[in-house]
């Protein structure tokens, strides 16, 4: 007998009582929390439609951005930093400003960094002597950054050739001041918890940001992969220090939308102690 078949024949010599002993955290919480979810997404078009008014349509203007700045912040990323740029500059958006900061890193990866510019593959690498953590790093280059369109990336992703061509669109609208990407892990089907894990991603990322885009409630932005706007970015500040920097600039950015720029302190960045441009 396989070990799946033990299993569900364990499960099924378990009274009400026992399962619900075993598994109930999943019932209470992750049940609901992923099986409404399901839900709300196959509803939401119908809702959607009903909520609707009839206001005459706006053509929004076309045209991608003029520059494109992308932020990667890493500490110790030395092996997974090369991979993750060349990723960038196989993107069918070309002419991709790419900004990187070692932060505070033990390993070599402002080394790597630096070489990665001398190969013009990189525009600008930074490196603090103190690790200060993502939101400080991520301010530190946006200063050095150009673009109008800011794009955060983690080290240890690698990006589909359109991703961020595909990202761009968005900002078509200019109502949008921030869009989420879409992330999946490319070896789910390598264990069980690479598969936890893409579920996880997909009821996260894949569904829970489409719906809460159907009821304008997207309130974090992935750090992994996601765009803002430059004047979002500018009118609160850029990052806060502290939480996660996906999560502080989702809510300061719909700050941004819906109150007329309310402003926000930027912390201290710490010392540049090494840094190249190109």
């Amino acid at each position: 007998m396989s070990d799946f078949d033990l299993g569900i024949d364990f499960l099924l010599s378990q009274s009400g009582q026992s399962l619900f002993a075993i598994f109930w955290y999943t019932i209470i919480f992750e049940v609901p929390r992923y099986g409404l979810a399901f839900v709300a997404v196959a509803l939401a078009p119908a809702v959607s439609s009903l909520w609707q008014r009839s206001e005459p349509a706006v053509e929004p203007p076309r045209g991608v951005p003029t520059r494109v700045s992308v932020v990667v912040v890493g500490h110790s990323e030395a092996e997974s930093l090369e991979r993750c740029v060349r990723s960038l500059r196989e993107q069918s958006a070309t002419d991709l400003e790419i900004v990187v900061v070692s932060d505070g890193s033990t390993d070599r990866m402002a080394a790597v960094a630096a070489s990665l510019v001398r190969q013009k593959l990189v525009n600008v690498a930074l490196a603090p002597g103190l690790r200060g953590g993502k939101s400080s790093g991520a301010n530190l280059a946006i200063g050095a950054c150009t673009g109008d369109i800011i794009i955060n990336v983690d080290c240890d992703c690698s990006y589909d050739r359109f991703a961020i061509q595909n990202m761009l669109r968005r900002f078509d609208d200019p109502s949008v001041g921030a869009v989420c990407g879409d992330l999946v892990p490319r070896n789910g089907d390598s264990s069980i918890i690479a598969h936890f894990q893409e579920i996880e991603y997909l009821s996260t990322l894949s569904v829970g940001k489409r719906i809460a885009a159907a009821m304008d409630q997207v309130i974090c932005v992935s750090g992994a992969f996601g765009a803002f706007r430059r004047e979002a970015l500018d009118s609160i500040s850029a990052f806060d220090t502290g939480g996660g920097e996906d999560l502080a600039d989702g809510v300061h950015d719909h700050r941004w939308l819906d109150s007329g720029h309310e402003r926000h302190i930027r912390a201290g960045l710490p010392r540049i102690d090494d840094a190249h441009r190109r």
